[in-house]
């Protein structure tokens, strides 16, 4: 490995048997908490929200390494996913060097996350004490996010590698891969890395930002308008193997983007329907009204998220700086825990309560 990295790259059984899983919650359930945490990171660094929090998405997308850096060694049972959202993306601020006000951060992700017309999330931030109580958490956070990352904070980041891919491939003249060097055609592969990062995050876990990027790459030239794939060389090689992606690894990364966009269509749709149906009301659109952001509202009729403070202070800290990494490279084999295993609750987790 390069530069400083000690962050070792997982087998897909590792990944899925997450410790989360291993305490009892469902794949699914987890899965939905950890996509919910990629569109509140990623909204609130693009940002429509609020300007002045305003970060890059490299930024956004070393936040959400951090983050399920952190949860393919550590439990969202015995570590709040929000306070580990936050602290994920404060530490990715300054890591990055776009360093934002922690109150700032953790008043906006909170409105965010439980929604802006939550009557709890009104009450809570009207005590001062009790928000310089969650603030104390996140800080506490942040320092276990640092011990579990063992303090290897060189990321490579995925839009990054994408664009130091595009330039080698110019450099080196290969007419194959020239559309990718359309602004248009980067434009679209940025938004796939993206999508990667807030419906697909785990490939990070699985794969590095390089070999990412030569995915993203070959799906784009595979299914992009009017271009034409690279032909097989003439040992019968696709364009990407001399690159060293196999065609396995391709497979499955190109499978995991066609998820990615998938989801964000349809996140996206979802979105747009609400701002129809909150215009009819009389309610302002997000493009009209800034502060208003429909992805977040609880739906009419629908029970308000439940803010408990308390459970969000149960930090797992037993970590020590001194463990050997080398326990975390075969974690234990176990049988997914109780729950309804295959069950979609995604919607439901927009909806309820993180438990």
């Amino acid at each position: 490995m390069d530069r400083l990295h000690t962050w070792k790259l997982m087998a897909a059984e590792d990944i899925l048997n997450s410790p989360t899983v291993r305490d009892g919650w469902t794949a699914v359930h987890e899965a939905g908490v950890r996509k919910k945490a990629g569109r509140v990171i990623y909204e609130l660094a693009s940002t429509m929200v609020n300007p002045v929090l305003r970060m890059s998405i490299g930024t956004a997308g070393m936040a959400m390494t951090f983050f399920v850096r952190f949860y393919s060694r550590k439990s969202m049972v015995k570590n709040h996913p929000f306070v580990m959202a936050v602290a994920s993306l404060f530490l990715a601020g300054k890591a990055n060097d776009e360093p934002r006000s922690l109150n700032r951060l953790m008043t906006q992700m909170l409105k965010q996350w439980y929604g802006r017309d939550n009557p709890e999330l009104g009450e809570l931030l009207a005590h001062p004490d009790r928000m310089y109580e969650l603030r104390n958490t996140v800080v506490d956070a942040e320092e276990i996010l640092l011990i579990t990352l063992e303090f290897d904070l060189n990321v490579d980041i995925l839009t990054y590698a994408l664009a130091q891919f595009v330039r080698d491939a110019q450099k080196s003249n290969v007419q194959a891969l020239a559309p990718l060097s359309m602004d248009v055609s980067q434009a679209q592969c940025k938004k796939m890395c993206s999508n990667i990062m807030k419906w697909e995050s785990l490939l990070v876990l699985q794969y590095d930002a390089r070999t990412i990027a030569l995915g993203i790459c070959h799906y784009f030239l595979k299914h992009g308008k009017d271009i034409q794939v690279p032909e097989p060389g003439k040992d019968g090689k696709e364009w990407y193997e001399e690159y060293g992606l196999s065609v396995d690894a391709c497979s499955d990364i190109c499978s995991k983007i066609s998820s990615a966009n998938k989801q964000a269509k349809k996140a996206m749709s979802k979105t747009a329907k609400m701002n129809r149906e909150g215009s009819a009301q009389g309610i302002p659109s997000a493009s009209q009204k800034q502060q208003y952001s429909p992805m977040y509202q609880s739906r009419e009729g629908s029970p308000s998220k439940k803010i408990r403070l308390g459970q969000m202070s149960e930090l797992d800290a037993t970590q020590s700086c001194f463990t050997q990494a080398s326990q975390y490279e075969h974690p234990p084999s176990s049988s997914q825990g109780p729950g309804n295993a295959g069950e979609d609750d995604t919607e439901s987790l927009e909806e309820g309560e993180i438990r």
